[in-house]
Formats: C-alpha cells, sequence, structure tokens
C-alpha cells in the first residue's frame, strides 16, 4: 500500500491531495523542494507500489537533513505534545468507559510502563495483495477483523457498519457492527484527538497519494490479536492481551481500500497511537518493540494463507536463521529510519548476506551519495509499503553493474527467466549503520551472517549488511509467465526499504533502544502457547511446544501374557509354586517428540511409580516395550489355561473404540513407522492381534527432521475436495488419502517408468479445513452468504534419497565421548603432520649438506692442485680454514 498518514482536521488543512501549509519561518526552501520530490518524482504508474510521499510530506517539518545524518531528530514542543497540548496517550480504559475521559486516560497513564517478565505474544500474518495482515479481535464479544500492518502510519482503523461503498464484498469479513459490542464507545467532541468535531463525533481522514482514502470517527473498544479461525476470538491467551484501543470507525473510503483483502489498516509506526505502545503502556508487553517476518506465498483467500509471524513484546528466536544484527534507528519518533552507508550488488545471487562462494560471487560496490540517501525524511523500513525504493542517482551506475553482471540491461518491465536464471541474477546489499558505536569484540564480523564484515568496509565492520535476493525484489506474475523487478531507484531525497527488502527476515522494531534489528529467517509461524496436538487433539502444554515437545504414545496393548513368558521347566521342582514372569505390553509411538522433550523410554517410565518401573525399549521403527513383572501359577503353566472364563471382545459399550486399530504410528528416526491391531476383551484390556502387526518406510515426521541429506525436497501441496466435510475428517481418512494419493503418482499411467517417487508413508497430512466459495480464482461477490463447497487438505509429501547412508543414532554420553575422541585423534594427527613436516625439512637439509660437501671437496682438490698427494695430506701439512669446513661435513664425507 502508498500509505501515507496524513490526518485532516478540517478540508482546508494541508494533506497529500490538498495545498501546502505555510511554512513557517525559515523552513521555506526544504518545504519547498520536498513537495516537488513528492509531485514530480515519487508518482508511480501502478498505484500498487506506489511510494508513500504522503509521509514524506507531512513528516518534513519533524526531520532535516543534518538531524538524520547526525543522530536522532529532535521533535518540535508542540509536534511530541500533539494536538491541544496534550501528550496522545490513550491508555487505562476500563470498562465500558463511560465515566472516563480521553484527556484523563492521556494524562492518567504517562507514567505507567512495563509489565510481566518475558510477557509477548505471537500471532500469524497471513497473505494479501502484495501485503501482509494480521487477525485483530475487536469488542464484546470479540469480532473478527483483518488489517494490513503497517510501520509506515500510525492510526488503526476499518469499516464499521454503514460504511458507503467500502468493499464488504472483496474483503475478508462483514463490516465491524458496534450494536453487537457491550464495550464499544466512541469519543464526544471534547476527547477529540488530531481530529475535528462533526455532528458530535471525533471525525478524521487519510489521502494516499495513488488516489486511496478513507474517512472514520474515533472509538474505543477491546481490541486484541489473535488466530484467523472462528474460534480465535475466544483463545484464553490471546484474550489476556485484550487492551482497550482507540481505532478509526471507516464511513467511506475509495480506491484500494475498497478492493483490498484485509479489512482495514493497523499502524505500527513509532507513534503513540499505535498498538504495540498501548499495550507496553498498559503493561501488557514487557518492552516497546514488535518483530515482523513475511514470506510471500503465491496464493491468496478470504479464509487466510499463512505467510508469516507478527511477535508483540518481544523476538521469536525459533524463527531465525542467523544471529539478530542491529542497525540505529536515526528518528526517536514517527517512522523507523535507518541510515544506508552503502549499496552492493553481488554477482551470481545467493539468498543469504553470507555468500555461498566468495569466488563465484564477485561483490561490486555502486557509488552513494550519503547526504542524498538518506535526505529528507532519511530512508525508512515500511512493511505497508510492497516494494524498495532508492535514490535516483543510483540508477545509471547500477544499471552498468547490472549489465556488467547478467549482460541484461535493467528495467522495471517483465522478462521470461528460468528459475536457474532467477537464481543467478545479482542479490542487493544494503549496509546500515550499526546500532553500537562501540561494538561487541566477542562478536566477529568477519563469521557473523548479517555483518558487513571487515573485507567490505574495514573502518565499520559491524554495519548490518541486508540481503535482497532476486527471488525477493522479483515479482512474478502466473499469468503472463513474467518476473519484474519491484527495485526502483525514484526518489530525490531519502528512500523505503519496503516488505519485499524485508521478506525472509524477522525484522525487529525496537522503539525502546532505538534500533531496527535483522535476522535472516524462514518465517514459519510456531504458535507458543495451546496448541492443540493433531493426532491426540489434547492441548499442548507451552513448555511442550517448539523444541522442547515431549513423546507422545498410543494406548498400549498386551502382546504377551504371563504365563506365556515362563516355561514348564520353571515349575518341575514344585508344580504348585508361583513363578515370576513378565508380560509384554507394546505402544505406537503417535509422535517421537524432539531432542529437547521427554524420550519416549522416559514417557513410559513415567506413569510408573519408582518401586514399579518396568524393564522399556523402543526399536526404532516406531514401537514401544514395556516387560511387566508378574506372578503366574505352575497349574496354568502346565495347562496352558488360566482356570478363568475365556476372554470374549468386549461390547462397543463397554469402553468403546479405545484400543489400537490398526492406524500407523509416527516415523521413527529409522524411517520406518508400525502398526498394530488390538482388540478390546472382556478383561478390559486391549490385547494385540499379532499377525496384524505391520511395518513400512517412511521419511516424514523424525525421519525427515534428522538428515536433510535423506530428505532433500519436501512438496507442500493443497487438495481440494467438493462435497467433502472437514468436521468429519479423522486419521483413519488421513491414511486412506496417503494411500490413494501415492497409488495415482506412482502408478503405470502416471509414471511409465513405474520409479517409486513416494511412497504412503511419505504423505504427511498436516490439516483439513472447510472450502469456500471464495476461495475460487475470479470469485466476486461473495459477500455475507459465503457457501461452503467442500474441504481442502494440505499436505507435505517427502522426496527422499534412496542412496542416503543413515546416521547413527547415540545417546548424549556416546555423543560425547566420540567427540572427546574426535579432538585426540583430530590432536594426533596434527602432530603426525608436523612430525612429518620435521622430518621432511631435516631430509631437506641433509641433501643441501651433501651437495656442499661434494662441491667442497672438489674445490680443495682444484685448489691443491695435485691429484696424487690427495686430500689427506693436505689437511695434515696445513691445518687451515678447509679443516673447520671437512669438520662440519664430516658424516656425509
Amino acid at each position: 500500500h502508498p500509505l501515507a498518514d496524513t490526518v485532516n482536521e478540517d478540508p482546508t488543512v494541508a494533506g497529500p491531495m490538498n495545498e501546502p501549509e505555510i511554512p513557517p519561518p525559515g523552513e521555506e526552501g526544504d518545504e519547498e523542494d520536498e513537495l516537488e520530490d513528492v509531485n514530480e518524482e515519487s508518482m508511480s504508474s501502478d498505484p500498487f507500489i506506489d511510494m508513500e510521499e504522503g509521509e514524506q510530506q507531512e513528516e518534513e517539518e519533524d526531520f532535516n537533513d543534518d538531524e538524520l545524518v547526525d543522530g536522532p531528530a529532535i521533535m518540535p514542543e508542540e509536534e511530541q505534545m500533539g494536538h491541544n497540548n496534550v501528550p496522545p496517550d490513550f491508555d487505562h480504559i476500563e470498562g465500558n468507559g463511560d465515566d472516563v475521559t480521553a484527556e484523563s486516560i492521556m494524562l492518567e497513564e504517562s507514567a505507567k510502563t512495563g509489565g510481566f517478565f518475558n510477557s509477548y505474544q505471537t500471532a500469524p500474518l497471513e497473505q494479501g495483495y502484495g501485503t501482509h495482515y494480521a487477525i485483530v479481535w475487536v469488542g464484546t464479544p470479540p469480532q473478527r477483523k483483518s488489517v494490513i500492518v503497517d510501520t509506515g502510519s500510525h492510526y488503526t482503523a476499518f469499516p464499521c457498519k454503514g460504511c458507503e461503498n467500502c468493499g464488504e464484498e472483496h474483503h475478508t469479513d462483514l463490516y465491524f457492527d458496534p450494536s453487537k459490542s457491550s464495550t464499544f464507545r466512541q469519543l464526544e467532541c471534547a476527547e477529540c484527538i488530531g481530529a475535528r468535531c462533526e455532528d458530535s463525533r471525533c471525525v478524521f481522514t487519510q489521502s494516499y497519494t495513488e488516489g486511496s482514502s478513507w474517512q472514520a470517527f474515533q472509538a474505543i473498544d477491546q481490541f486484541f490479536c489473535g488466530a484467523a479461525e472462528l474460534t480465535g476470538g475466544s483463545n484464553p491467551t490471546d484474550l489476556s492481551f485484550a487492551i482497550p484501543f482507540m481505532f478509526g470507525c471507516q464511513t467511506s473510503e475509495t480506491g484500494l481500500f475498497v478492493t483490498q483483502l484485509a479489512d482495514g489498516i493497523m499502524g505500527m509506526s513509532a507513534h503513540d497511537a499505535t498498538l504495540p505502545k498501548q499495550m507496553y503502556n498498559k503493561g501488557k508487553l514487557e518492552h516497546n518493540l514488535f518483530t515482523l517476518c513475511f514470506r510471500r506465498e503465491l496464493s491468496v483467500s478470504k479464509q487466510g494463507v499463512s505467510a508469516g509471524v507478527m511477535t508483540l513484546g518481544g523476538i521469536d528466536t525459533r524463527l531465525d536463521s542467523s544471529p539478530m544484527v542491529y542497525a540505529k534507528n536515526v528518528a526517536s519518533t514517527g517512522w523507523y529510519t535507518v541510515f544506508v552507508k552503502n549499496i552492493f550488488v553481488r554477482s551470481n545471487g545467493g539468498q543469504s548476506a553470507k555468500a555461498d562462494d566468495e569466488l563465484e560471487q564477485v561483490v561490486m560496490k555502486i557509488p552513494v551519495d550519503i547526504s542524498s540517501m538518506n535526505g529528507g525524511k532519511g530512508v525508512i523500513v515500511d512493511s505497508g509499503t510492497t516494494d524498495t525504493y532508492l535514490h535516483k542517482d543510483l540508477a545509471k551506475s547500477f544499471g552498468e553493474v547490472w549489465y556488467e553482471v547478467t549482460k541484461r540491461s535493467y528495467s522495471n518491465t517483465g522478462i521470461k527467466l528460468s528459475r536457474d536464471e532467477l537464481l543467478r541474477l545479482p542479490t542487493v546489499l544494503i549496509q546500515l549503520r550499526a546500532y553500537d558505536e562501540f561494538p561487541d569484540p566477542s562478536i566477529p564480523p568477519e563469521s557473523t551472517t548479517g555483518l558487513v564484515g571487515p573485507k567490505l568496509d574495514p573502518s565499520s565492520p559491524h554495519d548490518v549488511l541486508l540481503a535482497i535476493p532476486a527471488t525477493h525484489y522479483m515479482e512474478y506474475s502466473p499469468s503472463k509467465d513474467l518476473y519484474t523487478s519491484r527495485l526502483y531507484f525514484t526518489e530525490s531525497r531519502g528512500g523505503v526499504i519496503g516488505a519485499n527488502a524485508m521478506q525472509g527476515h524477522d525484522v525487529l522494531f525496537d522503539w525502546e533502544n532505538g534500533r531496527v534489528g535483522f535476522a535472516e529467517s524462514s518465517c514459519e509461524f510456531k504458535e507458543g502457547e495451546n496448541m492443540i496436538d493433531p493426532i491426540t487433539g489434547k492441548v499442548i502444554d507451552a513448555g511442550e511446544v517448539g523444541e522442547n515437545r515431549n513423546c507422545v504414545l498410543g494406548r498400549p496393548s498386551l502382546t504377551y501374557e504371563c504365563r506365556e513368558s515362563v516355561t514348564v521347566d520353571d515349575c518341575l521342582d514344585d508344580p504348585n509354586k508361583n513363578v515370576a514372569g513378565f508380560e509384554k505390553w507394546t505402544s505406537v509411538v503417535l509422535s517421537s517428540g524432539t531432542s529437547s522433550g521427554m524420550s519416549c523410554e522416559d514417557a513410559l517410565m513415567n506413569n510408573w511409580a519408582e518401586e514399579e518401573k518396568p524393564e522399556v525399549s523402543c526399536d526404532g521403527s516406531g514401537l514401544c516395550f514395556e516387560l511387566r513383572p508378574c506372578k503366574v501359577s505352575c497349574a496354568e503353566v502346565m495347562t496352558g489355561e488360566s482356570g478363568k472364563a475365556p476372554l470374549t471382545p468386549a461390547s462397543p459399550t463397554v469402553g468403546g473404540d479405545i484400543c489400537e486399530d490398526g492406524l500407523w504410528g509416527a516415523c521413527d528416526h529409522t524411517c520406518e513407522q508400525s502398526k498394530i491391531a488390538s482388540t478390546l476383551m472382556s478383561d478390559g484390556l486391549c490385547h494385540e492381534v499379532d499377525e496384524l502387526r505391520q511395518t513400512r518406510d517412511c521419511h516424514i515426521d523424525a525421519c525427515g527432521r534428522l538428515d536433510p541429506c535423506r530428505v532433500p525436497f519436501v512438496v507442500h501441496a493443497i487438495i481440494a475436495l467438493r462435497g467433502g466435510k472437514a468436521p468429519l475428517w479423522n486419521r483413519r481418512a488421513e491414511e486412506v488419502l496417503a494411500d490413494a494419493l501415492a497409488k495415482t503418482v506412482d502408478s503405470e499411467e502416471a509414471d511409465p517408468g513405474n520409479e517409486v517417487l513416494f511412497g504412503a508413508g511419505d504423505v504427511k497430512v498436516l490439516l483439513a479445513t472447510s472450502w469456500y466459495k471464495s476461495d475460487l480464482v475470479g470469485a466476486e461477490g461473495v459477500g455475507e452468504e459465503d457457501e461452503e463447497i467442500g474441504m481442502k487438505i494440505v499436505v507435505e509429501i517427502s522426496i527422499f534419497n534412496a542412496n542416503a547412508k543413515f546416521p547413527e543414532i547415540v545417546d548424549v554420553e556416546q555423543e560425547e565421548e566420540e567427540e572427546e575422541e574426535r579432538l585426540r585423534c583430530e590432536k594426533e594427527e596434527t602432530e603426525r603432520l608436523r612430525r612429518e613436516q620435521e622430518e621432511e625439512e631435516e631430509r631437506l637439509m641433509r641433501e643441501k649438506e651433501e651437495e656442499d660437501a661434494v662441491q667442497m671437496l672438489q674445490d680443495l682438490l682444484m685448489k691443491q692442485g695435485d691429484d696424487s698427494v690427495g686430500i689427506g695430506y693436505y689437511i695434515g701439512s696445513d691445518l687451515d680454514e678447509e679443516w673447520s669446513l671437512i669438520q662440519k661435513y664430516r658424516r656425509h664425507l
């Protein structure tokens, strides 16, 4: 979105779409130049990728070039105080707010900050039309709304019931209905915050350079972020972060706001009106910061397509594949502004800031005028701008380097590329001023991913190096089969690092400490609390999520009875005694967990008191066993009968379907999975039907995680079944689907060579959900009566390497011993190489001495002049300096 952040209190007041205000004395030149930049240089023909020049115009009074170059800008006192000289805080609204005024709210909360230790919230982000949006829940009871996350604007707004031509049919949700919320309250005129009073309401408007605009009135209601599912509004963890929050209740929209997928917009800039700041002020977050992590997905849906993560008040380092490195935020308020020091182009691509092959990937520096590059409002990091915009003076030199590397002219028009050609296009590297003036000496810049390092900039090796690979700046159009560069060189002053440059990074917006952090990341959402286990259906404790997931086992089945473990020989001395034996019980591994969680053996032992613990073991193919001590009479052993009534299958009413019913368990680290079948008998126990036990190959779960050499590729697929009913989906249906999918793909018709591409054990069902009419490509006019037409199943298919060598699985102690052995071996090898080197040097020295000795003898004989006398006579008759030479070389002589 080309987002501006201009609030028009009155139609006569300047905004991006109106005439400018008369600037204060002494600022006429700068203001005039900046307006020329907005009108002439930064207007893009594509409204979807337009830069936020409205923001540039609005904020020109707040920042000047010198402030941005030298350090944080200081806002004028009247700007810091906001309208009516009241700090624009909206905290501490209790209940429905009838007895609280906006002014008392703003003044009351100014000193209250902080919160519980490590209090932060993680929420998924969804893919929109070129943007990413979050799901928020508003009101009591909560109503779901979708809002674009935009660090380039201040305010949150979305359509309310009665909004004129606001595109309800295009958005993910119906208009917000204030009448259905018991906690909704609109602000009175005496409480207006940066708005004008009109018909007893606080009205404000927003306009954008490409022509979009909206008008809204200010209101307060309960507000929190959460998941897109319809049950997301009742999640107790997310509900604990709810606060009374001021937003704009839109009454009209124009332009892209009408047709966009998201309902509205949520400002995330460094401004008091934003959600993170308000949550921090109210003690819901411990720190005034948040992170955004974007992925790009090729499809969109009203039901949401997960494409990233937002973490409020903290950093979820589980997302990151490299350390978080920090650039200085050179603006104290307003926008998150970084200082660009250099631009580089690296040949032969690469996804990371760290080169894959320094010999093949050559880095070339583009000349940068620092004052122009960082002029105006500076270079802002803006999640609401789809593309990246840099200074126009870079265009010529960038184009020359681009042509030298690619043999193509650089342009922003579509071109055809193969996947390999795309990956070999240059990676753009942007050097940002480091946050720390005196960096931590323990962090090596030459080996830390995301730092410039001494090779590119010896004077500032700890600066941040942001990588923008071609897969991020080249936008693909499936309908045209063309790639278009979304890296523009159009700005007269300053620039925008947009959402495409943020992709593949966990980006920290740290207002509290004045910095912007970058860590390379897959940006896959991992819910932090109250996750539902897809196998057991139970709520997983937060401590078990992510890296601390415990093994989950099915109900144990009796495989061998006690008398089957004892022989007749044990009873020969006394046929009336009782002898000790054991019962063998078998459990299927439903989920093998993670290495730092509880192992399957520990999970079995955890069910027993210390004095009762049985012997336990797991075979690595998805089965675990218990040998439980027991006593059996010799009479039973001798006759083979228990003397009890014969066991019969139990009636379904005696316990229902609680035994293992022949479904496959988890894929274990040996890349095998097993299943057993057992029947509930009249003794109330599950008895295994031995002949139905099976084992097969698989390459998912623990096997897929263990070794990327074994499973180098995973195919993500969505299968839509018209007429299917998602609520009826179960594990048995998953197995039928996996088996049918593998057989179909591997059939003779699908693959004439009959090569087995994957088996049923290589298919993992991740999710089954409803399929709506609005999900169809080109669906329009769905609106309130969106029709459920079937179900969608999301699967992952592991493509395995049949020739991979299985790594040996060892315990921690064995790993430590092997590590010690490896270090000892390395030391011995180093010592051996050192000795060999010394021996070689000694050998070369001896050869040289031998050559010198021969030459000396020849010289002595020539000097004597009489071969018949010989060298012995010469030495004996004249003990001069030659004697010392002969002593030196006596061993060779």
